[in-house]
């Protein structure tokens, strides 16, 4: 098999992947339609927690992350502004 035929094989299957991926959105959201009020607002308190949580974890690992180049010195902090604008 060449390169280009592979590519195209991956190509495929990745769209083939996202359409499914969004057909089963899109029938996730045609079940929460047809869910009570009580059920509605019981499934958005939780996807607020998992929201949290998740949003929680990548903080986490983000520091995770920050500690690693601080030991390593990647990291450069400087109270000079002109420095921080550089560095970005």
């Amino acid at each position: 098999m060449t390169r280009a035929f592979l590519g195209e094989y991956y190509i495929t299957i990745i769209k083939h992947k996202n359409k499914d991926n969004m057909n089963n959105f899109n029938q996730l959201v045609e079940s929460v339609k047809k869910l009570s009020i009580d059920e509605k607002e019981e499934l958005h308190i939780l996807l607020e927690k998992y929201l949290i949580e998740a949003r929680r974890d990548e903080i986490h690992t983000h520091f995770q992350e920050s500690k690693v180049e601080y030991k390593t010195t990647k990291a450069k902090f400087s109270s000079d502004i002109n420095k921080l604008r550089k560095s970005l």
